[in-house]
């Protein structure tokens, strides 16, 4: 699949994705040509070409199925008012996003980790030492 990107004008019909090996539209297609028409016609009149447009695709095609799980192409449409929510798709990407997050924090613990683990072994030390010396005056 080939990016149509310059080539690509409010006149422009998507190239859906047919059976077999074909060419056709990418997520990145289909932003630029709402960004198109959007020139062209103004928003409104350029969300309704552009829904009636992607509504044409079939449930088997690889964009309809798999654009809506790439994050950008996701911003683009609710940037856009171009999506009804998809609980799915909307639920991976937050996850994604949280998991980014968690793994952006494990980076911060790894750099930090020369004085995270002594300050945690002190501080389990201590608190035995203390539970210990609360036994032994019982």
């Amino acid at each position: 699949m080939a990016d149509y990107g310059a080539d690509i004008t409010w006149e422009s019909v998507p190239d859906y994705d047919g059976w077999g090996w074909d060419t056709y539209w990418s997520c990145a297609d289909w932003m630029i040509w709402y960004n198109k028409l959007d020139e062209h016609y103004g928003a409104s009149e350029a969300r309704l070409l552009w829904k009636s447009a992607w509504n044409e695709q079939g449930i088997w095609e690889s964009n309809y199925n798999w654009c809506k799980y790439d994050p950008t192409f996701n911003q683009f449409l609710n940037d856009n008012e171009l999506w009804e929510s998809h609980l799915l798709a909307d639920t991976l990407i937050d996850t994604t996003e949280a998991a980014g997050g968690v793994l952006g924090s494990l980076g911060w613990v790894g750099k930090n980790l020369k004085w995270i683990l002594p300050s945690a072994l002190i501080i389990v030390g201590l608190s035995y030492v203390i539970k210990v010396g609360e036994i032994f005056k019982k």
